[in-house]
């Protein structure tokens, strides 16, 4: 969606190009801001016009190739073209993540690896660099994602956050999730559950959750976002803190734990399953969607990927729920998104803290 500002900056720029339409500087910025509103086509052929001017500028390269390397039929240009925007200038530090990744889709694995080494050199400040690292390189395999990676992660997608999770992803796991509630939890009542949003971002889920709600509680750890949850409204309380130590001065104040895709910043789920459970009422439920690791390549469970998510096998969560003192386990495949034209697939799990102690 084109904002006014958005609108203001884009008619300034054509009209400067207008007057001069071989100077670099504006052909660059104006592709910049085309591409920031995913107009990829125009911007794609404004960083092509400015190639031809400088085929060198490090800008144009990397705008260029952020764009084509997404494209399977044009991935090989896009990597092409960010290894020399890095070459000319290692501190372009927008091209290192979608360069590994798209290396790493290539079947080039050991250079992807390179990069996220130099991106890490390059950034020693970014905790995105560090957890993408154990993520392809398979080694220092953290317990959960840093608060530093959530928090960045979260804060600087907080203003697109939605509008890119709905139109260009497809994202449907709050839907999902609520679906599976429906049909495994005995009908509520209206307004008559006290429900805890775990991971709430910019409150997607509220509408979902507030018929059911007495009091409707939303945590996050990324105050942007908390920012879009207020302007949504719906919580009765939003809580700017990490979920752990949330839950942990929490004792059975909840009848419904709700986490639409927080849980796959998590590895071995066996400590935020702890507190879940301690944080519900006696019978209360839990619903949390994860990506699915198959179990055929699962190894322990659990798999960092690399897109800083954590994947799950079925019969981790089949373990951990149980370990934890779950009962009532129901778990549904389901598809959470897309990413890059393929669908991402998932588990929708409901379980349910017993009634009496077991």
């Amino acid at each position: 969606m084109k904002t006014t500002s958005h609108a203001d900056a884009e008619a300034t720029l054509r009209a400067r190009l207008a007057e001069g339409p071989d100077d670099l500087e504006t052909l660059v910025a104006l592709a910049d801001l085309l591409a920031e509103q995913s107009h990829d086509r125009e911007a794609a052929s404004l960083y092509r016009r400015a190639l031809t001017l400088h085929d060198n500028d490090a800008r144009a390269l990397c705008g260029l190739g952020l764009i084509l390397h997404a494209y399977g039929d044009y991935r090989e240009e896009g990597i092409a073209l960010l290894q020399r925007a890095l070459a000319f200038d290692a501190t372009r530090l927008d091209a290192y993540r979608p360069l590994a990744w798209a290396l790493n889709e290539s079947g080039r694995r050991g250079e992807a690896v390179g990069v996220v080494q130099a991106w890490c050199e390059a950034d020693r400040s970014d905790p995105a660099a560090q957890h993408l690292l154990a993520a392809y390189s398979g080694a220092g395999l953290p317990e959960r994602a840093s608060d530093a990676f959530v928090r960045k992660t979260f804060d600087d997608g907080a203003i697109q956050f939605d509008s890119l999770l709905r139109e260009s992803l497809h994202y449907r796991a709050p839907e999902a999730l609520f679906e599976h509630i429906q049909a495994v939890m005995p009908s509520p009542t209206a307004q008559s559950l006290d429900v805890l949003d775990m991971g709430c971002g910019t409150g997607l889920c509220a509408p979902l959750l507030r018929p059911l709600s007495r009091r409707l509680v939303g945590v996050d750890l990324s105050a942007g976002m908390l920012e879009r949850a207020v302007a949504r409204s719906g919580y009765d309380e939003l809580h700017c803190a990490e979920l752990t130590s949330w839950l942990a001065e929490v004792n059975e104040q909840f009848d419904l734990l709700f986490a639409a895709d927080t849980l796959l910043y998590f590895g071995d789920l066996g400590r935020i399953l702890g507190l879940s459970q301690h944080a519900l009422r006696p019978g209360g439920w839990l619903a949390f969607t994860v990506e699915a690791l198959p179990d055929a390549v699962a190894g322990s469970g659990v798999e960092l990927a690399t897109t800083g998510r954590f994947r799950h096998s079925e019969a981790h969560l089949q373990r951990a729920l149980a370990a934890s003192g779950f009962a009532n386990v129901q778990t549904m495949e389901t598809r959470l998104r897309y990413e890059a034209g393929a669908a991402v697939m998932g588990f929708a799990v409901v379980a349910q803290r017993p009634a009496f102690p077991t």
